[in-house]
């Protein structure tokens, strides 16, 4: 279940939380298998008949134009699948770091009046009071 349709379900899942409101039509639960397991095998089958095809047509320059494209990008995805650290040249430098931020899961609950979590201060991994700024409790294993 995990490996085979989670990443597929979340994404449905976040896409209707966004899509999918008012009158709008929800993404149905088929859609994230069919996704992953219909439409690359099918544009797998469409992309191959286009190299018996190419040489009836390689003197036209936008068919060569077209092929030449068509390939160096299955070729980029591909090379990105199996070597994934390349693309780290599109993350900007200051960023590149920034799945080693830590961050509490769940929803942050205080238990005294006086102390408020500040919203949109989650990129900072603080609890916010009155008085200080005190480390947010680490969820990974240590002690709270």
């Amino acid at each position: 279940w995990w490996l085979g349709l989670y990443s597929g379900n979340q994404l449905t899942r976040d896409l209707n939380a966004v899509v999918a409101t008012g009158k709008n039509w929800s993404i149905p639960p088929f859609w994230a298998p069919l996704l992953r397991y219909v439409t690359g095998p099918v544009l797998a089958i469409i992309f191959s008949f286009s190299y018996p095809e190419f040489h009836s047509l390689s003197r036209d320059p936008l068919q060569v134009f077209g092929f030449f494209v068509a390939n160096v990008a299955v070729v980029g995805i591909i090379f990105a699948i199996i070597v994934p650290k390349s693309m780290d040249l599109l993350i900007a430098p200051q960023s590149r770091d920034a799945w080693k931020n830590q961050y509490a899961e769940g929803p942050a609950i205080t238990l005294d009046k006086d102390q408020m979590m500040l919203k949109d201060m989650s990129h900072l991994n603080v609890w916010k009071t009155p008085q200080s700024v005190v480390p947010a409790p680490q969820y990974y294993g240590g002690k709270i």
